[in-house]
């Protein structure tokens, strides 16, 4: 697998150094699992605040299912830019109708506010959607062709599962939609977060055209191939942990002993992390699954980024009620 090319440093030349983050993820609106609880606890968070100054929560919408327009962002949400709505009370217009015309998509944007219940914490993001349903198929293939030429990703294996073929129709749209909205004085480089497989085929746009406007971070939440092998094996994890140890032991790697795995498009792209400029795991167990992933991975510096839980105040007649 080719290796990524390290691209120079950009040094903004403002006096507010914090980042500009973008989270490529399923849950940018919704809370639906695990994801959306680390993305609240991260804008929320104090720490989090201190380095980072922008966050845009990045994903796919479908714009014919939300009756109110107000309702795109979620209940906590506002809405600056709507082109199914003719929503625009910030101008952006002129940024998003050439990218939603060149690749016939539809584009909401605006903010979502956190303050979640005792916590005495709030945050903000910026909210950027896409609705990729009649994407321009002739870039999408052209896409997918430079997928398969550079990084050896072969698109067409996994068309027919909406959870691969979504993801890849984002993320040339989303790309040059959020070089829309960055501030080239200030806003570059963005780290863009890839949290699990959603958001690594931006990612790998992101390393094909942006290396000086992007760096590209991989968040494990979890080993998807892993997670397979466990659920569909009779001996479960009892088997799988037992059998990583021996083959670590004999420098084996996921593939030497369970076979190919190139039917899973999960497998297909979280193996390719490796080409992310840094990569972050939310536990022990799951930094080691991805170094048995292959030798690429192994050699490549895994940081640990626990998962927190927030703390609610509460009295000791609270706990007694």
């Amino acid at each position: 697998m080719p290796s990524r090319p390290r691209s120079k440093n950009v040094v903004s030349s403002a006096k507010d150094d914090r980042l500009t983050l973008a989270h490529v993820t399923h849950e940018a609106v919704e809370q639906l699992g695990g994801i959306g609880a680390v993305l609240e606890g991260m804008i929320t968070s104090p720490v989090y605040q201190a380095k980072v100054k922008r966050s845009i929560l990045v994903g796919p919408t479908s714009t014919q299912m939300a009756a109110d327009p107000r309702s795109r962002l979620g209940e906590h949400g506002e809405v600056f830019y709507s082109s199914i709505d003719n929503i625009d009370t910030r101008n952006f217009a002129s940024r998003f109708r050439p990218i939603e015309w060149a690749f016939n998509v539809t584009i909401v944007y605006g903010k979502r506010y956190y303050d979640p219940p005792g916590l005495n914490r709030k945050g903000e993001a910026e909210v950027l959607l896409i609705d990729v349903t009649r994407i321009n198929n002739d870039r999408l293939n052209l896409f997918k062709w430079k997928l398969g030429n550079r990084f050896g990703l072969e698109s067409w294996r996994y068309e027919a599962a909406w959870d691969f073929e979504e993801y890849v129709r984002l993320a040339e749209p989303a790309f040059y939609a959020l070089l829309g909205i960055l501030r080239r004085e200030v806003d570059w480089p963005c780290v863009m977060f890839s949290h699990e497989f959603m958001g690594m085929p931006a990612c790998l746009q992101a390393i094909l055209e942006g290396p000086e406007q992007f760096r590209t971070v991989f968040h494990a939440h979890e080993c998807s191939t892993a997670r397979r092998i466990v659920e569909d094996h009779p001996g479960h994890d009892t088997m799988f942990y037992n059998a990583m140890a021996e083959a670590r032991k004999l420098k084996l790697y996921l593939e030497d002993v369970f076979g190919s795995r190139k039917d899973f498009f999960r497998h297909a792209l979280i193996s390719r992390a490796s080409l992310c400029d840094g990569l972050i795991a939310v536990g022990d167990k799951t930094a080691e699954e991805f170094r048995f992933l292959s030798p690429e991975l192994d050699e490549r510096p895994i940081n640990l980024v626990y998962n927190g839980l927030p703390v609610i105040a509460c009295t000791a007649d609270s706990k007694n009620t």
